[in-house]
């Protein structure tokens, strides 16, 4: 039958056959012993993310990550969550079922089994058929790649395979099963023998003489040893010698077969069957099957990892055992009554152990037996203090009924001597100094016994006392609630001043005196330590994961047992000196709790005897669901508490930027720089530490070079999200640590380049900061330029003001000047002719015609000053007006032809004025020289420049026949100068007998 017929039947018999072999399995309960005694059980299944029900091999890399290899697919476990490794869509000819896999580092991982291989570069698969089903690949010398098939060996060039020839012909060529050794060779099981090979050379061995079955499966361990099953026989080969090691026992009356072997770092064999695991140590099977909760319980394959720990794959998924450091015990006749709030050793290695409400219980060799008879009138009683006097008496502290006292059978119930202000009704404490009295702690204070065996108050406080311990002086130490610790000798009683002022919680509920006579005190605030003249805190910064110290005991070895709320916590003393002496910071704490073995961790508390020696070293604890038992001399060595750490995948908006490398993990990482794209918005980080013993107790801290340099406060969170940083380099960091322990002394490290767009490149900032300076350039020169050329303005307003001033001067000075010396010489003439009447009258005619043309000229200044006047159809009306008037007192036919200007069009009075009396010096000469019978006046506004024509049908004239023209003083030269000031021309157009035309033509300002 072919491998994949094989697996194809055995799919569709599964569940038949599961089914027959659970059922086969629980009947070896009444025979052998549990697994579940030494181990602590971990399942993982498809609903706890396992990619396949079937695990068929499991590999644990150098980085860490345990493979867990299925039928189709390969998935890679840090201890909380599967990666799955599988091509999409599955190529028709890939391996199935996969038996296997082999990291070649940066050449790839290969995936071995049914028809062949495939190879997986971290990006792309490549599938290689191959001669047959792959039992194993392995590497031999110089990098040569090997192969052992079901057909034999093959040698891999490439993706190749090359059958390597047989020499040996006597031996069966049928191989079912393969292992290599940490040399290279390898060892395949055929027939009943096995086959060595090395590069190329073969070795075949019998493993006995007499007779033996085919063998199916072959194992090596790291010590060298091979191991190989035929039928329920196991052979060993070590020191190059072969022998029967052991024999699997049978169930049901047949043996179970086997499918996989593996021997312990510890020496102890461990064997996968078809209904379940046996191992077998110190001449001893013990056993995991479906009575234990495994179903279906078919083993596929054993491993051990670097921690100790065995994982098992199975058909019904993943298995993990993980030892246990504690053992657990529940003692009382009901799950409700395991409360256990006493415990005492008793002679050699037995206890005394008191419940809540459950009595006295005696352990013995493992075994538990309620004391009912022996101690009859607290059968049902709740006890919580118990003390072993000296001459093997027993005294027993109650809650509700007092101190009893059981000597030789006899019981006595103690209670206060009469007059007492204290009750003796709930016992706390007991203790016995060298005299042989007895110190009773209680809720209301602490009690002395009296010679009558009564108990007597000894302190003043009212206090409720949590735990009593010797002085070494022949007094007593009691660790009271609120009040601190408290000293009794000799009748006389103390509470040291710099050991009540160190603690920074003053409810001292356990105590204990070390070897070294350093007190220890058990708070709600953590653990002091008090050598008699400094007082030191132990908590959570000191690294203790519970502040809540219940219980304190000293092994021999040097170390410090507590009890608190949530488990079992283990310190050095030579840490807590360390720490004393400033020379450490953290106390280096090893943590027992579910996963150790501790069924319940939160410790009984409060008050009483909680915690006990025995003569065997063993440690004993009191929890609220049974006895907690710890032997600190057969605990495994500690593993190193440095995690490493993975920076997996690098996210952004939900696009995967950056994933871990799959090959080479142990020593790559993002060398280069991760450049990011401009635009990715917030960043997501994904990291990772693998972890067996206790994954959910690992702590992440990171920190972003560059965005924000501090450390991130511990969590247990396994990414970070949010992170929006600007267009620059950057430096991701990320350590992890066992709670409460030292974090990595290298971070995990990967450079990013974030890059910017291109308006955030410094160019662009450049080119920006250059285009506003020209920018500011310009519009600085842009405000200057208006601040000179308002200043011209003001200038030139100011000149033209000046001017206008100077004008208005002249013209009064030329025109109103000269009229006025006229008057003056009128006036005189009159009033020489005063005795002629009619040259009197003449003379006053020609004074009021020069007063009238005073007044005309008067109005003509005002007209031309006043701002009033400045728009062009006010001129044209007071041009017209004036027109008018001149030539109608000439007898002269005035036609007019004005166009209406626009409104906004404005004349300056400078213009005005110039270009009024230029045209009022034509109207004059017309008048006085031309002798024409009809004037026509033209205005007229061509674009940005105003003409004005004045054209009569007089005489006409030549113009250089005028007298005084080239002389510069008459009217015309006047009219012209007055033109050009204003920036305009002047034509004077004139023929005999033809009229005359003068234009003129400014511009508009």
């Amino acid at each position: 039958m072919s491998m994949s017929s094989f697996w194809r039947a055995a799919g569709r018999c599964c569940p038949w056959l599961a089914l027959v072999l659970c059922l086969n399995a629980t009947r070896l309960q009444a025979q052998l012993p549990s697994l579940l005694k030494d181990y602590t059980v971990r399942q993982w299944g498809i609903e706890q993310g396992l990619p396949e029900p079937v695990v068929t091999a499991l590999h644990q890399s150098e980085d860490g990550y345990l493979w867990c290899i299925g039928l189709h697919k390969a998935a890679r476990f840090d201890g909380l969550q599967f990666s799955t490794i599988a091509p999409k869509p599955l190529p028709p000819n890939f391996p199935q079922p996969l038996l296997g896999m082999l990291d070649r580092g940066r050449e790839g991982l290969w995936f071995y089994g049914g028809h062949g291989a495939a190879r997986f570069d971290g990006q792309h698969w490549q599938v290689c058929p191959a001669p047959g089903s792959i039992w194993k690949m392995f590497s031999g010398s110089a990098g040569r790649l090997w192969a052992a098939t079901e057909r034999g060996f093959c040698e891999v060039r490439g993706t190749n395979f090359t059958l390597v020839p047989f020499p040996l012909t006597n031996v069966v060529t049928r191989f079912y099963s393969a292992a290599c050794q940490t040399n290279g060779s390898c060892w395949m099981a055929c027939g009943g023998g096995v086959l060595r090979f090395r590069d190329g050379e073969f070795q075949y061995e019998r493993i006995s003489s007499g007779s033996v079955g085919t063998i199916y499966t072959i194992s090596v361990s790291a010590a060298g040893t091979v191991w190989v099953a035929s039928g329920d026989r196991l052979f060993c080969r070590r020191d190059d010698q072969w022998s029967e090691a052991v024999r699997l026992p049978q169930v049901s009356g047949f043996a179970p077969g086997i499918s996989a072997i593996l021997e312990c770092a510890e020496g102890d064999l461990w064997v996968g069957t078809e209904v379940g695991v046996f191992r077998w140590y110190r001449g001893q099977w013990t056993t995991l099957t479906a009575r234990d909760g495994i179903c279906p319980p078919e083993v596929r394959c054993l491993a051990e990892d670097r921690d100790g720990q065995i994982w098992i794959g199975t058909a019904g998924g993943l298995v993990r055992l993980h030892p246990k450091t504690v053992r657990f015990f529940e003692v009382g006749a009901s799950p409700e009554a395991t409360w256990v709030t006493a415990v005492a050793p008793n002679q050699g290695t037995n206890l005394l152990v008191g419940l809540t409400g459950g009595g006295l219980w005696e352990k013995s060799d493992d075994s538990f037996r309620h004391l009912d008879q022996e101690f009859q009138p607290l059968t049902a009683s709740t006890i919580s203090a118990l003390l072993r006097a000296g001459d093997g008496s027993w005294w027993i502290g109650t809650q509700g009924e007092h101190l009893w006292h059981f000597n030789e059978g006899k019981a006595a119930k103690i209670s206060e001597a009469s007059g007492v202000g204290i009750s003796s009704r709930n016992i706390t404490a007991l203790f016995e100094d060298h005299q042989g009295k007895l110190w009773a702690g209680t809720w209301d204070g602490l009690m002395v016994q009296d010679k009558e065996n009564r108990l007597h108050e000894a302190l003043p406080y009212l206090n409720p006392v949590c735990a009593l311990m010797a002085d070494g002086k022949g007094g007593v130490w009691a660790g009271h609630q609120g009040i601190g610790l408290v000293n009794v000798n000799d009748n006389k009683f103390s509470r040291p001043a710099a050991l009540n002022e160190g603690l920074i919680n003053k409810d001292v509920r356990a105590l204990l005196r070390d070897a070294d006579n350093v007190i220890w005190l058990g708070t709600l605030a953590g653990l002091v330590r008090w050598d008699g003249d400094r007082v030191t805190t132990f908590a959570a910064a000191q690294g203790l994961p519970d502040q809540d110290i219940r219980q304190i005991l000293e092994d021999s070895l040097g170390y410090l047992w507590l009890g608190t709320a949530h488990g079992l916590v283990r310190i050095s003393k030579a840490d807590c000196a360390k720490v004393v002496r400033q020379q450490a910071t953290r106390l280096e704490v090893q943590v027992f709790g579910r996963n150790e073995g501790m069924n319940s961790e939160e410790c009984t508390g409060g008050f009483g005897s909680l915690a006990a020696r025995t003569e065997d070293g063993r440690l004993w604890f009191a929890t609220h669901g049974g006895l907690a038992m710890v032997e600190p001399d057969r605990l495994p060595p500690t593993h190193q508490s440095i995690l490493p750490v993975y920076v997996e995948q690098i996210c952004a908006n939900g696009h995967t930027l950056w994933t871990h490398p799959l090959l080479n993990t142990a020593d790559t990482e993002a060398n280069q720089e991760l450049v990011i794209p401009p635009g990715s918005g917030g960043l997501e980080f994904h990291f990772t530490s693998p972890s067996f013993t206790q994954p959910e107790s690992v702590q992440f801290r990171h920190r972003i070079l560059g965005y924000g340099d501090e450390w991130s406060a511990p969590t247990s969170s396994r990414f970070v999200t949010g992170v929006w940083p600007r267009p620059g380099r950057y430096v991701f960091e990320v350590e992890a640590r066992l709670r409460n322990g030292e974090w990595g002394t290298t971070a995990r490290s990967v450079p990013l380049v974030v890059q910017p767009f291109f308006w955030q490149t410094p160019w662009f900032s450049g080119l920006l900061v250059l285009a506003g300076s020209i920018a500011v350039f310009l519009v600085g020169r842009q405000a200057a330029r208006r601040r000179y050329k308002r200043r011209m303005e003001r200038l030139e307003l100011l000149q033209a003001v000046e001017r206008e001033r100077a004008r208005i001067a002249q013209d009064l000075h030329d025109d109103l000047g000269t009229d006025l010396s006229r008057l003056a010489m009128l006036s005189d003439l009159a009033q020489v002719d005063a005795e002629r009447p009619e040259e009197v009258r003449r003379h006053l005619d020609d004074i009021f015609q020069s007063a009238d043309d005073m007044v005309h000229k008067v109005d003509e200044i005002v007209w031309a000053v006043n701002p009033a006047n400045d728009a062009l159809e006010n001129f044209n009306s007071y041009l017209v007006e004036t027109a008018q008037q001149v030539f109608n007192a000439a007898g002269v036919r005035l036609r007019l032809d004005v166009a209406v200007p626009p409104l906004a069009v404005k004349l300056n009075s400078t213009l005005r004025h110039h270009v009024f009396l230029v045209l009022k010096e034509a109207m004059n000469n017309v008048v006085k020289h031309a002798g024409a019978a009809e004037v026509h006046l033209t205005v007229r506004l061509e674009g940005t420049r105003l003409r004005l024509e004045l054209a009569d049908n007089g005489r006409g004239f030549v113009l250089s026949q005028i007298p005084g023209s080239e002389s510069g003083h008459d009217g015309l030269q006047n009219m012209r100068a007055r033109v050009a000031e204003v920036g305009g021309t002047l034509v004077i157009d004139s023929a005999p007998s033809q009229g005359t035309m003068v234009r003129v033509e400014v511009p508009l300002k």
